[in-house]
């Protein structure tokens, strides 16, 4: 004789609020994550191309007006002591530029040790909930037996 066995219902598949946001969180920040080095590049390109526009207008006023300039002549001295000046004043700049980049390398490792700092108490904080809401659970099944 054959019985029949009702078929058993396939199992629903529990959907985690916390997997749902974890999941699309993870999603967006991978996906802003590889826009990184894009923005690097544009950044960079646009940059570069405005520090040669600048060498290019003083390109074009070297062109346009040595010829005015030469036909000044101005004294060999004079001459002198405004390249000296321009030296002082392209050290001054060269050694600012130095100074700003070391500024903003170690403005960004600040930054970076806060974030560090920020993830490892997180990280922390986030352990001691787990436990608690762990510890809630026990507790809530205890009272519910």
């Amino acid at each position: 004789m054959v019985t029949d066995k009702p078929t058993p219902k396939p199992k629903e598949d529990k959907i985690s609020i916390c997997d749902v946001m974890k999941s699309s969180t993870s999603e967006i920040i991978q996906k802003a994550e590889s826009q990184v080095p894009l923005y690097i590049q544009m950044y960079s390109d646009y940059y570069r191309e405005y520090l040669h526009s600048l060498d290019n207008v003083f390109g074009t006023c070297y062109i346009s007006e040595k010829e005015f300039f030469d036909n000044l002549n101005l004294d060999k001295n004079v001459l002198k002591m405004f390249s000296e000046a321009n030296k002082t004043f392209t050290n001054l700049m060269t050694s600012q530029i130095d100074v700003y980049g070391n500024l903003f390398k170690n403005h960004l490792q600040v930054r970076l040790d806060t974030i560090r700092t920020w993830d490892s108490f997180m990280k922390m904080m986030m352990e001691n909930y787990a436990k608690m809401l762990a510890e809630f659970n026990k507790t809530n099944m205890t009272k519910s037996k």
